[in-house]
């Protein structure tokens, strides 16, 4: 979703280790993983924690963390494929609907309009003018998110004991 919809330039992508050990998913890279060049965390969990100290929930993959927030804004692999569909169209100019309504079971959720809203507020804040072209200005914005995920999907309950 992310490449079809021309988000490569705007959202950045860590992969975990595909190893869940006694402290969940890893950013080694002898693990297998991209590791994790803005936190420099070792584990996933340590985002959460990042985002709320006091977190001792389920830690799951994929994330999409906010750089400028510095928190997770969303952890929901369904929800994260609405928002890519079309919260981010005004800044790639792609309109490309790979999730239209018509398809859309009327059981599942849209994703909550406050993070759509934060989420696009905020992009909007930093993005570039109406007038200017996108692609020439896209290394400026690529900064702002980055979604950690794992090559295959699974969850974990941090801490490990309970």
């Amino acid at each position: 979703m992310r490449r079809l919809k021309g988000l490569t330039s705007l959202i950045d992508v860590s992969v975990t280790s595909p190893l869940m050990l006694d402290q969940g998913w890893s950013y080694h890279r002898d693990e297998g993983s991209s590791g994790d060049p803005l936190n420099d965390v070792e584990f996933h969990h340590q985002l959460y924690t990042l985002t709320d100290p006091r977190y001792t929930g389920r830690v799951t993959v994929p994330a999409l963390w906010d750089k400028h927030e510095g928190r997770i804004v969303n952890n929901e692999s369904a929800e994260l494929v609405r928002m890519f569909n079309g919260a981010f169209d005004d800044l790639t100019g792609n309109r490309l609907d790979l999730y239209p309504r018509i398809c859309a079971r009327p059981s599942m959720p849209s994703t909550p309009r406050s993070t759509i809203t934060s989420t696009t507020a905020s992009t909007r804040r930093d993005s570039p003018p109406s007038s200017r072209s996108t692609r020439n200005t896209s290394a400026r914005y690529s900064s702002r998110w980055t979604v950690s995920r794992r090559v295959l999907p699974s969850s974990a309950t941090w801490p490990a004991n309970g």
